[in-house]
């Protein structure tokens, strides 16, 4: 893959890789947290629990068809521009999803929801080419937190990983993996320790 010039290496500052990190986390939640407020939209529109489901399930049909057609653009178009693209879009379809008056309005608005919310398959492998070597796997590592945090499922997990190494080669990906998974890991020893003192 030719990398293009806004996207050479180079060693991203700690408040852009927050930024990135925490625009992952936001955004991927568009997909799951529909499901926590599924039985108040059932009351909100008079319809029965069950029928209500269906959101959800939109949901997840339009992250699959965004995973489909909006993410190999990735390798047409300028990530940058594409992802301050789809960060508008998901704006302006969240406030249409808030306003909706019907079930049938929430279920077109989920669906382009999912399609849209596939900004963190775009930013993973941003950050994977314009992330320095020595610092590629502490900075995947905060994304790959985010992603964790608000609930990423293993599947996502692993797709990211594949995308990895179609983008970086499987080198560096291999090993961006390990330092992504040490971090990970030392980061949630760290916690689970803080919350045991805390709980003393």
């Amino acid at each position: 893959m030719i990398v293009k010039d806004s996207e050479k290496t180079c060693d991203l500052s700690k408040g852009l890789v927050l930024l990135m990190a925490t625009v992952c986390g936001f955004t991927v939640a568009n997909v799951y947290l529909n499901q926590t407020l599924l039985v108040s939209m059932s009351a909100s529109f008079h319809v029965s629990a069950a029928s209500i489901g269906i959101i959800a399930t939109l949901a997840q049909i339009g992250y699959a068809l965004g995973n489909l057609l909006i993410v190999p653009l990735g390798d047409i178009f300028e990530r940058k521009k594409l992802i301050l693209f789809l960060l508008f879009a998901i704006c302006i379809v969240l406030a249409l999803n808030a306003l909706s008056i019907n079930k049938t309005w929430m279920m077109i608005t989920s669906l382009v929801l999912g399609i849209v919310t596939v900004v963190p398959q775009i930013i993973v492998p941003l950050a994977a080419n314009i992330a320095s070597d020595h610092n590629r796997g502490k900075v995947l590592g905060n994304y790959l937190n985010g992603a964790l945090n608000v609930g990423w499922t293993q599947e996502e997990i692993l797709e990211a990983m594949l995308q990895m190494v179609i983008y970086a080669g499987f080198p560096v990906a291999l090993n961006t993996i390990l330092t992504v998974a040490n971090e990970v890991f030392s980061e949630g020893t760290e916690r689970n320790a803080k919350e045991k003192q805390n709980d003393y």
